[in-house]
């Protein structure tokens, strides 16, 4: 594949890559009808009245969501769940997977860097979003146990309060990295959710970089606004990127090759004799993969598993759920400033747009289905169903 121009990775606009396409004007993508307020006509309670896929028109990768319609109403397996063993509907499994979602080997020669990132404040959350062509750069992504092919990043979003609760406990934010799948995969989506919990005495500096990105959003529709110049919100490209050419272009080592390599790698099946602990210590001079932005956010390899849908309009039921089942811990600093952020979304017009509930929050309810063969049905993977994949020093 083409390398990362060095001239483009070095052009920000403000905190934000300026991209080599032809980007479209995002906001037309985020003229929909629902809104989070649970007492409003358009709430979660009626969005299978909800017109259109929204932002899915440009972000349909899978080629399915508009042609399944809105779900929102007639899905029999519904986001987000209570990850919570004896309550109601709920039934947890035993863990179904063989090892963590995988990232590939680092390359800082073709990968997308946090640089490449471009940061939106859109009514419906605080968003992150990866270039969509693979000639600009090559995005982060992911295999999953006993899939094939790569699972590719689309974007992040933060919701505040959590919209999964674990163990009884809802958190106050969650991270969810939207991933689309790509060869015998395509047409499904896979989600990572990252818990936070903001009861930390100190920052944590990478959510603070991020916040810095989202700071220096909002200066810019603040500065238009008030007339100091154009307003610079181009995220996407009008054409469909071509996921299909990922594994070819990302030149993948296929899922064959890697399980070969099982014994030169030593990787962390529940019959190995070299298991790292919690923290990934152990099995020198093996040690876990280095995990490039944003996956270096998790707390955890371990998580709650289970197929669902999207947690927002249409309410497509695509999705591989996992929650990973250790929080981010920032400070309440932190935490207020996000909500903060969360609020200053600006209409065409340069008026607050946002479609938060009276709290502020940005959270589908906790869902339960009538068909209980499917709903609640979720498997928790840990440290005694496997350990860290551990990688020579050269295949970090």
């Amino acid at each position: 594949m083409t390398l990362c121009s060095s001239a483009l990775v070095a052009v920000l606009l403000l905190g934000n890559a300026a991209n080599a396409q032809d980007w479209g004007d995002w906001y037309d993508s985020y003229k929909m009808d629902y809104t989070y307020d649970t007492t409003a006509g358009n709430g979660p309670a009626n969005w299978g009245g909800v017109d259109g896929i929204g932002e899915w028109v440009d972000f349909d990768v899978t080629g399915r969501i508009a042609a399944l319609g809105n779900q929102c109403d007639v899905g029999t397996r519904p986001s987000p769940i209570l990850l919570d063993p004896g309550t109601g509907l709920n039934q947890q499994f035993y863990c179904q997977d063989l090892h963590e979602p995988l990232p590939r080997q680092i390359n800082p020669d073709v990968d997308c860097s946090r640089w490449e990132v471009t940061f939106a404040i859109t009514p419906y959350a605080l968003k992150t979003y990866f270039p969509l062509s693979d000639g600009y750069c090559l995005r982060p992504s992911l295999i999953l146990s006993g899939r094939m092919d790569p699972y590719v990043l689309l974007w992040m979003e933060i919701h505040t309060r959590s919209e999964h609760a674990i163990a009884g406990k809802r958190y106050d934010a969650e991270i969810q990295m939207i991933h689309a799948g790509t060869g015998r995969e395509a047409g499904q989506l896979m989600t990572i959710s990252l818990m936070v919990d903001a009861s930390a005495v100190d920052d944590d500096l990478e959510l603070e970089w991020m916040l810095q990105q989202w700071r220096e959003t909002a200066q810019t529709e603040r500065e238009y606004c008030n007339g100091g110049g154009d307003r610079k919100r181009r995220l996407r490209s009008p054409q469909q990127p071509d996921l299909s050419q990922y594994m070819r272009n990302g030149n993948f080592s296929s899922y064959k090759e890697t399980t070969s390599r099982n014994q030169a790698r030593n990787l962390q099946f529940t019959t190995s004799s070299c298991r790292t602990d919690r923290f990934g210590r152990g099995c020198e001079p093996l040690g876990p993969r280095r995990r490039m932005f944003p996956y270096n956010l998790w707390q955890s390899i371990w998580y709650y598993g289970y197929s669902g849908s999207l947690s927002a309009p249409p309410c497509s039921e695509i999705v591989q759920w996992r929650v990973l089942d250790e929080p981010l811990h920032i400070s309440r600093r932190q935490y207020k400033e996000l909500t903060f952020l969360l609020s200053q979304s600006l209409d065409d017009n340069c008026q607050r747009n946002t479609a938060t509930d009276n709290n502020g929050e940005n959270r589908r309810p906790i869902q339960e289905s009538v068909n209980s063969a499917f709903q609640g049905v979720y498997y928790h993977c840990t440290l005694s169903n496997f350990g860290h994949f551990v990688y020579s020093p050269e295949d970090q």
